[in-house]
């Protein structure tokens, strides 16, 4: 039976390992040409579509007035642009342009082609357990705090 201890120690190692492979895919994002923040805001726009300042600071765990500072970085480079929903002229929004819905796609399309070389040097039995694996990361990752 598991103790407390077991599952202290696994949670240090699964939390090593995510790091690692954080980090791993982080560096892949280098090559676009973006600081982490601004690619990480701009990920979310693409993904998730238009959020105001406010919710894009929460999101990201930032303060409003850096995710400000973000945003106006994605501007400056064409990659976002504000706007003025319909019906309510005091918010504004951000939303992805097609120069940035196309770096981020561009940026995943790569990062995930060497993921997936990684993956190519698996056996099957390896990628039966990474699956898995990934059906109990998933349950792990979306149980309530």
């Amino acid at each position: 039976m598991a103790t407390p201890e077991d599952a202290r120690a696994l949670a240090a190692r699964l939390n090593t390992t995510v790091v690692h492979l954080h980090r791993r895919l982080r560096r892949l994002d280098q090559g676009i040409g973006l600081p982490l923040a601004q690619a990480s805001a701009l990920t979310l726009l693409v993904s998730a579509g238009p959020h105001t300042i406010g919710a894009l600071a929460n999101f990201e765990l930032v303060a409003a007035p850096t995710m400000t500072r973000i945003v106006s970085a994605l501007e400056t480079k064409g990659l976002v642009a504000r706007a003025r929903p319909a019906g309510d002229g005091r918010i504004v929004q951000v939303q992805a342009t097609d120069s940035g819905r196309r770096l981020i796609r561009e940026a995943f399309s790569a990062r995930l082609g060497r993921l997936a070389e990684s993956l190519e040097a698996l056996n099957i039995a390896e990628r039966a357990q990474l699956e898995s694996a990934l059906a109990i990361l998933d349950r792990v990752g979306s149980s309530e705090d």
